[in-house]
Order: C-alpha cells, then sequence, then structure tokens
C-alpha cells in the first residue's frame, strides 16, 4: 500500500520548516543535522528556511547474522551504539560488525565532511532530521550520541515514523515535531512519491551551500 504525502524530500523538509518557524524564537543558535543520505535534503531545506547552519552525522546500520536489512543497532561516529535486545546475543558478530562499519564510517565523514570533526554543538539548539524513521535505530542513536555533545536542547524533526517508534523518540528529545505517525507502517518509501538516493557530488553540493 502506498500513501503518499510528499512528493520528495525537499518538500517534507520544508514542510518541517514551517513548523520549525513557529518555535524559532525559542531556539538558541540553531543547527540543522541530517542524516545522510536522504536526511540530508530535508535538512537542507530546514537549515535554509531558518538560516541555520547544516551539518551531518554519520550513523551506520547493523543488520542481524544472515540478514543485513534487519537492524539489531546502530553506530555512531561518536563511537556510541545501540543494540536492541536481540544484538546483546551476538556479541563476536557486533564486534565485528562495529569494525566493518567504522571503516564505512570514516569514509563518509571524508565524503560529506572532508574529515573535519562535527560542528560545535555545546548549548545549541540541535535540531536532527532524515526522510523518515522506521525501526528507529540509526536516529535514535545520533540522539544519543549528540545528547553526549552537551546541547542545549535536542529537536527531532521527523517527516513520518511508525507511532510506536515516534512515541519512543519523543521520550529521547526535547521536543518532537513530526508529521506523520501511523499505525500502519511498511516502510518510508511509501509515503514520498519521488524516493531515490542521488550519487554523492548531489549531497556535497547541497552541504556546501
Amino acid at each position: 500500500m502506498k500513501f503518499v504525502r510528499f512528493t520528495d524530500r525537499f518538500h517534507a523538509g520544508r514542510l518541517l520548516a514551517d513548523k520549525l518557524k513557529e518555535i524559532l524564537p525559542s531556539l538558541k543558535s540553531p543547527i540543522v543535522i541530517g542524516l545522510p543520505r536522504g536526511g540530508i535534503e530535508v535538512a537542507y531545506e530546514i537549515a535554509k528556511a531558518i538560516n541555520a547552519p547544516l551539518d551531518v552525522i554519520i550513523v551506520r546500520k547493523i543488520g542481524a547474522p544472515g540478514n543485513p536489512e534487519y537492524a539489531i543497532g546502530a553506530l555512531a561516529e561518536t563511537g556510541e551504539l545501540l543494540l536492541s535486545q536481540e544484538g546483546t546475543a551476538y556479541k563476536d558478530f557486533i564486534e565485528k560488525a562495529r569494525q566493518r562499519e567504522q571503516e564505512k564510517i570514516e569514509h563518509y565523514k571524508r565524503i560529506f565532511r572532508h574529515d573535519r570533526k562535527i560542528s560545535e554543538l555545546h548549548d545549541r539548539s540541535v535540531i536532527i532530521t532524515d526522510d523518515g524513521v522506521a525501526t528507529g535505530f540509526t536516529f535514535k542513536s545520533a540522539v544519543k550520541a549528540i545528547r553526549a555533545l552537551t546541547p542545549f536542547e535536542v529537536i527531532a524533526a521527523i517527516p513520518v515514523a511508525p507511532l510506536d517508534v515516534a512515541e519512543e523518540i519523543e521520550e529521547m528529545v526535547d521536543r518532537l515535531i513530526i508529521l506523520e505517525k501511523p499505525v500502519s507502517f511498511f516502510a518510508v518509501s511509501q509515503f514520498y512519491a519521488v524516493f531515490f538516493e542521488h550519487e554523492d557530488e548531489f549531497y556535497r553540493n547541497l552541504l556546501a551551500q
């Protein structure tokens, strides 16, 4: 079943930006952080609309043994590791996966940030976004990592997430702005008319702007 809510990721970003403008006066030195890749497009529109800096945080999903699409954890570039109850049972597998994903994290840091550190987030309103959330592992891992960098507050801005996952994220952040919280949820893509990833150069250009 396809329930189209957004034309594309830029459209989702503009809709979230409209919501964020309502609380803009209360934000403290806001900065927008997107999760590559799709989250960069959403973050770009938010950052442009509220005139805030744009950056990324690199987070890699850890898939289950024999079923890499089924997330049992996620690793953030800061080293923060979030595991499901199932994930804790695969100690050796998780350690190998962590080493493998850390290499990919370093690769994407070079691509998207030219190896520089993530922007200074201390005592700032950090708006973290993606094109949508399914299981929530990568997003929650990113929130956990950003919390460790002592921001003033963490605001989750999400186009769509399952109701139960949205409630879990809401408990982790100071404010949650979300456009859709369907009970029936199959994939983030079902809410987009256009949903494909571009080449790395496309995202680098957005970040450079």
